[in-house]
């Protein structure tokens, strides 16, 4: 008789055994596929400054200007260099409603951090608003990011990806934008 519980008991640690190796590999699996894709972070202040430099304004309007998604650093066509950032959104509609995935297809040599921000269009100070969303994401990165548009108020907004790097002036910490406006509705 006493064999036959130490033989259950061998099986029974055996299958606990291999229940837990599942688990984590699951766990890694997930964490490796979802490590870098943030969610909203409302309370993620900068100590930077987004500048409008590069955004030319409508005075008759009031309108920022924006260049088109993929023409990096406002300039009109012209191939991009290894010196730009460039990026993908998806879905390139103007309307998006849902989930927003945003790539980063290529980056300035040198970037240690590329900022994505989501701000009101109109907003007085995007990087207070409670409605904005920032992100500082290290090189070398997930390439990919998926934010939930539900999450945000419907209106008007500014999307914001930056690079830089330590050795920029704190002034002009920005060594390639890119800016989109888009409208959400859901």
């Amino acid at each position: 008789m006493f064999r036959k519980e130490r033989l259950l008991l061998k099986i029974i640690f055996v299958i606990a055994l291999i229940i837990l190796i599942f688990a984590v590999i699951i766990l890694i699996s997930y964490e490796t596929q979802y490590r870098n894709q943030p969610l909203i972070n409302n309370g993620n202040t900068s100590e930077y400054e987004i500048p409008l430099s590069n955004t030319e304004i409508d005075e008759t309007t009031d309108v920022y200007l924006l260049p088109p998604i993929n023409q990096p650093n406002n300039i009109p066509d012209e191939e991009p260099t290894l010196d730009e950032l460039q990026i993908t959104i998806s879905p390139d509609d103007n309307v998006i409603s849902g989930f927003i995935q945003i790539t980063i297809d290529e980056y300035p040599d040198g970037t240690e951090e590329i900022l994505i921000m989501i701000s009101p269009k109109d907003s007085d100070d995007p990087v207070e608003d409670e409605d904005t969303f920032i992100n500082f994401i290290e090189v070398p990165f997930n390439d990919e990011f998926v934010i939930d548009t539900k999450d945000f108020p419907n209106g008007e907004y500014l999307l914001t990806v930056a690079s830089t790097h330590d050795s920029t002036p704190e002034n002009d910490p920005w060594t390639s934008i890119i800016r989109q406006e888009f409208v959400i509705s859901n």
